[in-house]
């Protein structure tokens, strides 16, 4: 077989994916595998070459499938608040209010108390924004002490939005622990002796302060994620400008960054050794530089944090440095598939992992499609000795072109799935910036970081010259991401559409010069462009009206969803400043997950951190006609933010009051039925913006954070308040949601939107009493996940996401 490794790969990483998917135990992958290669051994005289190879594929296909490591979940204290001991597995990894750390833990019990034993690893968070200690330093193989509040891994359940628990438990993580601030954080004299892995991340760290400090927290920041691989130092708005500007890639240390290093070095020392001609005459300069070169590229990947992309680029830069040392012809499909190998056999989880899916498509595409491409364009790849300079850099620059098109092609998929954007200037500017990346910052801040022990002065000479081209790269990305043909935002597509795209890309390069191959992969591109436009077209014709509440821990945030596809969405879940937005990164997926660009209407109840916390971020990336508030924003930080970014993208805010209708079809509408006039001395909760929203006699009530105030004042409305759903006020809140209000409202489902073990312990057990009594039906988004409810023509049904 012409590429074996490839067949390999394959078979170990479906492998992997089905144990994954379907949560089985090794033991059948154990006996299949036994089974596979005894077959092999036993047929080795008897079976064609093709059915042993066969035989072999089985085997590593059941390797695969016991590779992925059972996590025990361990059985949570009694008391979750603690202190933990263990030694760590990471240093810090910094985000901008928080800051994480990978812990072994040995023990776990209260302070100056018992401990019991807890072998587990755990992630544990350390929120930075809260007082004016900072964190100690930590290597890996510190021990540590931590105070703070154990938990199982906890994350969103909606759809569209990636299961964060599952995602920790396939890294080997079964539990979390939250600690408030640094100063609850120790480091314990750790025992003498060599600790390689303590010594690179102490020189990441190194690095990673010397660019920031020495080149500025966005310039400075550039140079330590490409050179050191420091991707959490760059600032969240630079990376989203890079991200729209289809830059994203050269932010993680990649075949790009150690693939220049390597060549430039290996140019170098060629370069320097045959002009030595008693070495030059007794040895092959090229396989001593190839020897010279290996341990370097090493060394280089485990500088950069030896993340996916990193070690992709290790291998194959590797499996090209031996070929040149053996004098064998070098494949590069049989070296990628090498490398996918290596990564999946150390990280299973690494298949679910953007970034290896992103670099693996992009490599992968270069080598199949840019050797046709350019024959079919007519553009050489190899340039006669004759060939005048002018037309060579021509043919440079068109190759290059090639390139950054078929990386563009074979990642755009990809890129929509995760990120739900198309970048359509990234062709263009990865002619500029990949050469000034490549050959300009990469290793002069790397030949600055090598400096940095001998000379400070020098290194930091060396840096200003680094950080000159990433101010251009700065610059530039801004500029292209504020155009608004620059990216485009577009629904998450199905995995199917994902796939059938990749396989019209590949089956296109392949066949490429056939011209029947070449209209059949064209016909399987239009057909996989045409799903999400088909998919629209089905959602258009769908005349039900839904209403879904997103499960966003503790807050709120209603979809409703009209027969016409007007949408509206009521309040956007909470958000810290500098802290996660849930708006962002769970309620944004959901709406792209539902094929929502654009919102019709926002409404926010009252302007609370828990409901208007993720507001701004959906008004910035949806766009909404108008927003709809019962009471003044300005009053706190979290509605001066929504009102600064309506402002800032021209929404409508319209003030309501009881009775009335914003939106109304046919025999839909949604109508204001609280605040009336004169309640001003109520404070937030109590003024809550109260919609019922229904269709043909079906309706929800949905109450925002109403407590008893409130709740007399609408019931002395005298309006009619009748609902089959209702959403229960201020999250289960014990003041919330009296008799008397059950009984003029006679819901026969109830919906309460509350985080898992929540400090405030909501729902209150008093509350939940009250509504089975009344013979009401409870739903919980902590429970249940995001709750589904479709009012049609055969009545009500409500789907939970998780059963």
């Amino acid at each position: 077989m012409r590429r074996p490794l490839l067949a390999l790969a394959g078979a170990f990483a479906a492998g992997v994916l089905l144990r994954l998917w379907s949560g089985w135990p090794a033991l059948p992958g154990w006996l299949g595998a036994a089974l596979a290669v005894s077959a092999a051994l036993a047929s080795r005289r008897r079976v064609a070459g093709e059915w042993r190879f066969l035989l072999w594929l089985l085997a590593v296909l059941m390797l695969g499938w016991v590779r992925p490591l059972a996590i025990a979940v361990p059985d949570l204290p009694v008391s979750p608040r603690g202190v933990l001991l263990g030694e760590a597995e990471s240093s810090w990894q910094q985000y901008r209010n928080s800051r994480q750390l990978l812990v072994r833990a040995r023990s776990f019990g209260s302070p100056g108390g018992s401990h019991r034993p807890l072998p587990a690893l755990v992630q544990a968070t350390v929120f930075t924004g809260r007082g004016n200690a900072s964190c100690p330093p930590v290597l890996p193989g510190d021990r540590v002490r931590l105070a703070g509040k154990l938990s199982l891994p906890r994350g969103w359940h909606d759809p569209g939005v990636p299961d964060r628990a599952r995602r920790l438990q396939r890294r080997g993580i079964s539990l979390t622990l939250s600690v408030s601030d640094c100063r609850q954080v120790l480091v314990e004299p750790s025992p003498a002796g060599l600790r390689p892995a303590a010594w690179l991340a102490g020189a990441r760290e190194r690095l990673r302060r010397f660019f920031v400090g020495n080149g500025g927290p966005r310039a400075g920041a550039l140079v330590a994620a490409m050179v050191s691989g420091h991707r959490q130092a760059v600032p969240a708005d630079l990376q989203q400008d890079f991200r729209r500007a289809g830059l994203a890639h050269l932010l993680a240390v990649s075949g790009l960054h150690l693939g220049m290093v390597a060549l430039g070095l290996y140019l170098l020392l060629v370069l320097l050794l045959v002009h030595l001609p008693a070495l030059a005459l007794r040895c092959d300069v090229r396989r001593l530089v190839a020897a010279l070169c290996l341990p370097a590229t090493l060394v280089y990947c485990l500088l950069a944090g030896a993340g996916f992309s990193a070690v992709r680029a290790a291998v194959m830069v590797a499996a090209f440095l031996v070929a040149v040392l053996l004098g064998r012809a070098r494949d590069p499909l049989n070296v990628l598939a090498l490398a996918g190998l290596v990564i999946v056999a150390l990280w299973p989880h690494s298949l679910y992992s953007p970034g290896f899916q992103l670099s693996f498509a992009a490599a992968g595409g270069i080598i199949l499609a840019v050797g046709p491409l350019c024959r079919h364009l007519g553009i050489p790849l190899q340039q006669p000795a004759n060939t005048a300079r002018v037309r060579r850099l021509w043919q440079r620059l068109a190759q290059y072109l090639v390139v950054s098109l078929v990386a563009g092609l074979f990642t755009a998929p990809l890129v929509a799935y995760h990120f739900n954007q198309v970048a359509m200037a990234g062709p263009l500017l990865n002619l500029v910036a990949v050469p000034l990346v490549g050959w300009w910052i990469v290793p002069l801040g790397l030949l600055a970081g090598l400096l940095l022990p001998l000379s400070t002065t020098l290194a930091s000479w060396l840096l200003q010259l680094a950080v000159v081209p990433a101010e251009w790269l700065d610059k530039l990305a801004g500029w292209v991401s504020a155009l608004s043909w620059s990216s485009y935002t577009v629904p998450t597509p199905a995995l199917g559409q994902v796939l059938l795209l990749l396989f019209g890309l590949l089956l296109l390069a392949a066949g490429l010069a056939r011209r029947r191959v070449r209209i059949f992969s064209l016909a399987v591109l239009a057909t996989a462009l045409l799903w999400s436009p088909l998919a629209r077209l089905v959602r258009h014709l769908d005349d039900s009206f839904t209403v879904m509440f997103i499960d966003v821990g503790q807050g709120d945030s209603t979809l409703v969803r009209f027969p016409s596809g007007y949408t509206l969405l009521v309040d956007g879940g909470p958000a810290t400043p500098g802290g996660f937005d849930t708006g962002r990164r769970v309620v944004a997926r959901v709406l792209w997950d539902r094929g929502i660009t654009r919102l019709d209407a926002l409404a926010l109840t009252h302007p609370q951190a828990d409901h208007a916390g993720g507001l701004p971020a959906l008004v910035e990336l949806f766009h909404p006609r108008e927003l709809w508030t019962s009471q003044p924003l300005a009053v706190n930080p979290a509605g001066a933010a929504v009102l600064a970014a309506c402002r800032e993208r021209a929404v409508t805010i319209r003030r309501l009051g009881a009775g009335l209708v914003p939106h109304r079809e046919d025999a839909c509408r949604a109508e204001v039925l609280w605040p009336e006039d004169g309640c001003e001395e109520l404070d937030l909760n109590e003024r809550s913006l109260v919609l019922r929203v229904g269709c043909a006699g079906h309706d929800v009530l949905l109450t925002g954070d109403l407590e008893a105030d409130g709740e007399r004042g609408l019931l002395k409305s005298r309006r009619d308040l009748r609902a089959e759903v209702l959403k229960v006020g201020h999250h289960g809140s014990r003041n919330a949601t009296s008799a008397e209000l059950l009984e003029r409202v006679r819901p026969r489902q109830a919906v309460i939107s509350v985080g898992r073990d929540n400090p405030h312990g909501l729902p209150n057990p008093v509350t939940g009493e009250r509504l089975r009594r009344a013979g009401v039906r409870i739903w919980r988004t902590d429970r249940h996940g995001a709750i589904t409810v479709t009012l049609g023509p055969g009545g009500l049904e409500v789907e939970p996401f998780t059963r």
